[in-house]
């Protein structure tokens, strides 16, 4: 007996859509959720046959692994971070991890609505923050795995778009800024350079901007790359990001991860014994089956 075909429907992306971009986490990922429900592979694999459905599925999936990921970087409860990327991990190994859906996927640039969309970038950056938000349970062994791996991901995504495309830049500080936590030296000419581009850009995307600008203040000065700190906060005071006043919520939400995830990484290592060992390392060993 074949399993019972699924249909989605393009306006609940919207509706996922309209409810993150006004911080509305855990709500976004609920809808994103709710459209999908449980999906056996071979429903997963018949819909990669349909250009708008599968299109419908990848956006419901990147929306609810960047909200579940939003969830886990601004708590400061253990238990919920594990519960939230378990969430996020569910839907890799469903979406991400079907190769059928993939590989149709892979070259698309627009979304079911022809809006700009790069799936072969999206994806991967979309998974590698799932990585990097997973490293304060685990001992440096394992931190290191999923560090690796997730660099490995943000350096697919970034390759996957054209050179000067403002994405591209992005990734490219956070490739930076999540290098540093495994010691490495920021290259600040990169970072301005990048930053450059993706101002140029900003009346295109203003929310681009001012969140990577956000990083620039709280990153510079977590690490004491001070130049990238007052270049930050000149840009967040600037006209422009006054202007976008629908976006305050960027600056304040991304202040908030960031002190969360500070005091993750301080106390995690401590507090990981009040969660389930087995759910820990289950998590661990799926968010590493990522093809590559």
């Amino acid at each position: 007996m074949g399993v019972e075909r699924k249909r989605f429907d393009p306006s609940a992306v919207e509706a996922a859509r309209y409810i993150r971009k006004r911080n509305l986490i855990v709500q976004a990922a609920e809808i994103a959720a709710t459209e999908m429900g449980s999906l056996h592979p071979d429903q997963v694999t018949a819909i990669a046959r349909d250009p708008e459905q599968r299109s419908v599925l990848a956006c419901l999936a990147q929306l609810h692994i960047d909200a579940q990921t939003s969830v886990a970087n601004r708590s400061f409860s253990p238990r919920r971070v594990l519960r939230a990327l378990e969430g996020a991990s569910g839907t890799i190994s469903t979406v991400h991890q079907n190769e059928a859906l993939i590989s149709q996927l892979y070259g698309v640039t627009t979304d079911h609505r022809g809006e700009e969309f790069h799936f072969a970038a999206e994806l991967p950056r979309g998974y590698a923050r799932v990585l990097f938000s997973a490293m304060p349970f685990y001992k440096a062994e394992q931190r290191q795995e999923l560090f690796v791996r997730g660099e490995q991901l943000l350096q697919q995504a970034r390759y996957a778009l054209p050179e000067d495309h403002p994405s591209r830049s992005l990734i490219g500080i956070e490739l930076q800024f999540f290098g540093a936590l495994s010691g490495k030296q920021i290259d600040e000419k990169q970072v301005l350079a990048d930053f450059a581009n993706i101002k140029k850009h900003r009346e295109d995307n203003p929310e681009r901007f001012i969140t990577v600008a956000s990083w620039l203040v709280h990153w510079g000065s977590k690490l004491g790359e001070y130049g990238l700190h007052d270049l930050g906060i000149k840009e967040l005071y600037d006209k422009f990001a006054r202007d976008h006043t629908e976006l305050d919520h960027v600056r304040t939400s991304h202040r908030f991860e960031a002190d969360a995830r500070r005091w993750q990484m301080t106390t995690f290592g401590l507090l990981a014994p009040t969660t389930n060992a087995t759910r820990r390392e289950k998590l661990h060993s799926s968010l590493l089956k990522y093809p590559s």
